[in-house]
C-alpha cells in the first residue's frame, strides 16, 4: 500500500494541481460512478466489493490516482429522511455504524488499489419524478423539503454527515468531499428535473446547502478537501454575463457568515458537447475563467474532449495539466465503449506526466525543514521548524551541527556560542519508513568583531610612536579604516592598520574606527570605535604601557577569554568577586584562558609578565 497517512491541504500557488497527502496531484482518473445506482451502500449488508476491487484495480492499471464515486445519490437509500424533510440518520434500519462501516470498507478497497476516492454526496436525481426512480418502493417526498429547511439540512449534519466525516476523515484513501453532482439540475434558475416530473429549488437553496455542509465537514476535519460538481463553467465564473455561486463571498453570503468555513477547496466542473466553445473548458486555459483555486474537470466524454481539441493522439487530459487544469475525471467507468475512450488518455497522461500523477508513499515523511537566517551572530537563536505537519510522523531526530540534538518536531530555538559553519539535519520516521534531509555547511555563526589599538614595540616619545589597530576576527576586504588623533581625521592613515603621527606629545588621544556591512551582524551598528587611548610618555619610557594596554575579549565572555596585546610569556590568576583564587595558569602563551568550568559571575583576571602586571575583570555567563 502506498499510503503512510493523510494530510489534505489546499494549495493554490500551483493552479494545475491539488495537494493530496502532502503532495501536489493532477487528480486524473474516471467516474463510477456506481455499481447500483443510489443503492451501492445500504442496499444491501454489504458493497459489492469485488466489483469495486476490479474498478480501482482498472484504474490504476491505466496510470490514475483518483475516482469519483456517488454515494446519496438521489436518496434511495441513505439517507434516511423523514417526509418532513428531517434527516434521523444514514439508513432507515441499518445503523449509522453500519454504514459507515459500508462506506470504509469502499475506502480500504480503495486503499489497497492505490487510489484516492471523491466521495459525492448527492445529485440533481434528489429531484427527479419519484416515479421513474429505480428503487420505487422507496418515499421521495421528503427530499424537497429537505433542501429548502436550515434545520433540516442541519439535522441531516447532526444525525448523518458529522458521523460519517468523523469515522472517515483520517482514511488514507479519502480524496475529497463534493457536495453535489450538477445541482444546477435541479433549480428553477438552469434545471430540468421540474419539467420532467420531477420538483425544483432555488440555486439558492443550493448554496446554502453547500456552504453548511462544507462548513460542517471543515468543522469536523480542517484539513479536508471540499468541491462541487457544477453541471457547466456557466455556474462557476463571474466572466460576462455569468456568476460563480460557489465562490467564498457567495457562499458566506447566501449563511449570512453563520458558516464560516462552508467554502470550497477546489471547483470542479462538467463538459458536455452541447456546450458552446464559450464555455467549454477545452476551449480555454484555466486561468480564463478568473478563478481563486484549483479547477478540476469531473465529468466530460473522452471522444467528445478529443472533438474539441481537434486531437486522435488520447491527449485530453495532458492538455488539461498542461493549459492549468487541476485533475480529470473523465465519463465513465460503468459503461464499457466509455471506459475504452477513458483508459487511454489516463494512460497518456501518465506516461507525459508521471510526477503530476504518481503518488508517493512517502510525501509526508518529508523530512525538509528551514531555518529563519542562515548567518548570525554568536549567542544569537537560530530557530528550526520542519515543513511537514503529517501526525503519521513519530519520530523527529535533529542535529544542529554543534553537539546540540532534539527528537521533537519543534520548531527549536539553538543557540551557537561558537563562531563556524554548521551542517543541520533531520530525520523523520513513522516507524516503517525514514527520511533524512541534510543541509551542508547551512549556518554560519561570526563572533562579535572587536577592535583594539596597541603601541608598537620600541616606540618613544622622544623619536616616534606607532599605534597598531588589531581587528577580531578579520574583516573581509572592503572596510573602511579611519584615525584620529585629538579627535582630528588622518587622512594620510586612512585604510591603514598603524598609525605614526608626524609629531606626538604627552596626553595626545588616539582613537581608530572600522566600517563594514558585515559589522551589522553583531552589532547595532556597521562602525566599530576603539577606546581612545591617551599617551603616557612616562609610562611609554617604562616600557609599561604595553602591558596596560592589554585586552580581554569578549567580554562578557561564555567559556574562552582571549588575550590581546600579550605578546611575552605569562602567568594568569582568576579570582573570584569575594577573592578567592579559582584558577591559575602557569607560562601560558597561548593567549587563551578556558574558564568553562567555573559558574557565571564577575571574575578579576591578573596577568603577570615579566615587565610588571595587569589586571582586569571580566563577567562569565
Amino acid at each position: 500500500m502506498f499510503f503512510v497517512g493523510l494530510l489534505l491541504t489546499l494549495t493554490v500557488n500551483s493552479q494545475n494541481t491539488v495537494e493530496m497527502n502532502c503532495q501536489d496531484l493532477f487528480l486524473s482518473g474516471v467516474n463510477l460512478a456506481w455499481d447500483q445506482f443510489g443503492g451501492d451502500v445500504g442496499f444491501d449488508s454489504n458493497p459489492n466489493l469485488a466489483f469495486f476491487d476490479t474498478f480501482f484495480s482498472d484504474v490504476k492499471a491505466a496510470g490514475g490516482n483518483s475516482v469519483r464515486w456517488w454515494f446519496h445519490t438521489d436518496g434511495s437509500f441513505t439517507p434516511e429522511i423523514q417526509s418532513s424533510g428531517y434527516v434521523t440518520g444514514l439508513h432507515e434500519t441499518l445503523t449509522n455504524d453500519q454504514i459507515i462501516a459500508q462506506v470504509v470498507s469502499i475506502l480500504d478497497t480503495a486503499e489497497a488499489n492505490d487510489i484516492y476516492l471523491n466521495i459525492s454526496l448527492f445529485s440533481f436525481d434528489m429531484l427527479q419524478d419519484y416515479s421513474g426512480k429505480a428503487w420505487t418502493g422507496n418515499d421521495f417526498t421528503g427530499n424537497k423539503p429537505f433542501f429548502e429547511s436550515e434545520s433540516n439540512i442541519q439535522s441531516y449534519i447532526d444525525n448523518a454527515l458529522t458521523p460519517l466525516v468523523n469515522a472517515v476523515k483520517d482514511h488514507n484513501a479519502l480524496g475529497s468531499w463534493e457536495i453535489f453532482n450538477e445541482p444546477e439540475g435541479m433549480t428553477s434558475q438552469f434545471g430540468w428535473t421540474g419539467n420532467q416530473g420531477g420538483e425544483f429549488i432555488s440555486i439558492t437553496d443550493v448554496q446554502l446547502t453547500v456552504n453548511m455542509l462544507a462548513d460542517a465537514i471543515h468543522n469536523v476535519d480542517p484539513d479536508a478537501l471540499v468541491t462541487n460538481g457544477a453541471w457547466a463553467m456557466i455556474a462557476n465564473t463571474d466572466n460576462g454575463s455569468y456568476t460563480n455561486y460557489y465562490s467564498d463571498a457567495n457562499l458566506l453570503a447566501i449563511g449570512n457568515n453563520n458558516y464560516p468555513n462552508g467554502t470550497l477547496d477546489y471547483y470542479q466542473v462538467h463538459y458536455y458537447d452541447w456546450q458552446s466553445t464559450a464555455i467549454s473548458p477545452f476551449a480555454h486555459p484555466a486561468s480564463f475563467w478568473n478563478l481563486d483555486k484549483p479547477l478540476v474537470i469531473g465529468e466530460f466524454h473522452a471522444n467528445e474532449a478529443n472533438t474539441a481539441l481537434g486531437v486522435t493522439d488520447d491527449s485530453p487530459y495532458d492538455w488539461l495539466y498542461d493549459n492549468g487544469y487541476a485533475g480529470a475525471w473523465g465519463w465513465q467507468y460503468n459503461t464499457t465503449e466509455l471506459w475504452s475512450d477513458i483508459e487511454p488518455q489516463i494512460a497518456y497522461m501518465q506516461i507525459q506526466n508521471p510526477t503530476a500523477v504518481n503518488i508517493d508513499p512517502n510525501a509526508c515523511l518529508s523530512a525538509e525543514f528551514s531555518s529563519n537566517v542562515t548567518s548570525t551572530c554568536e549567542d544569537n537563536a537560530v530557530t528550526f521548524t520542519a515543513a511537514s505537519s503529517s501526525s503519521n510522523i513519530t519520530s523527529w531526530i535533529w542535529d544542529f551541527g554543534d553537539g546540540q540534538t532534539a527528537n521533537t518536531k519543534g520548531p527549536h530555538a539553538i543557540t551557537y556560542t561558537t563562531a563556524g559553519t554548521y551542517s543541520v539535519s533531520l530525520t523523520t520516521s513513522n516507524g516503517v519508513d525514514n527520511d533524512t534531509v541534510i543541509k551542508t555547511d547551512l549556518i554560519t555563526i561570526t563572533a562579535p568583531s572587536t577592535v583594539a589599538v596597541t603601541i608598537a614595540d620600541g616606540s618613544s616619545c622622544a623619536t616616534s610612536v606607532t599605534f597598531n589597530a588589531e581587528l577580531t576576527p578579520t574583516i573581509a576586504s572592503g572596510a573602511s579604516l579611519r584615525w584620529y588623533l585629538n579627535n582630528a581625521f588622518q587622512s594620510s592613515a586612512s585604510g591603514q592598520l598603524s598609525f605614526t603621527p608626524a609629531s606626538i606629545a604627552d596626553g595626545d588621544q588616539i582613537r581608530f574606527e572600522v566600517s563594514h556591512s558585515s559589522l551589522s551582524v553583531c552589532h547595532t551598528s556597521s562602525t566599530l570605535v576603539s577606546e581612545t587611548i591617551t599617551l603616557d610618555c612616562n609610562a611609554l619610557s617604562a616600557d609599561e604601557f604595553n602591558l596596560n594596554s592589554i585586552e580581554l575579549y569578549p567580554n562578557p565572555v561564555t567559556n574562552i577569554i582571549n588575550i590581546r596585546g600579550l605578546h611575552e610569556t605569562a602567568n594568569i590568576e582568576v579570582y573570584s568577586s569575594y577573592g578567592n583564587k579559582v584558577l591559575s595558569l602557569k607560562s601560558i602563551e597561548s593567549n587563551k584562558i578556558d574558564i568553562s568550568n567555573l559558574a557565571s559571575g564577575m571574575y578579576v583576571v591578573r596577568i603577570s609578565t615579566d615587565k610588571g602586571q595587569a589586571v582586569k575583570k571580566v563577567i562569565k555567563l
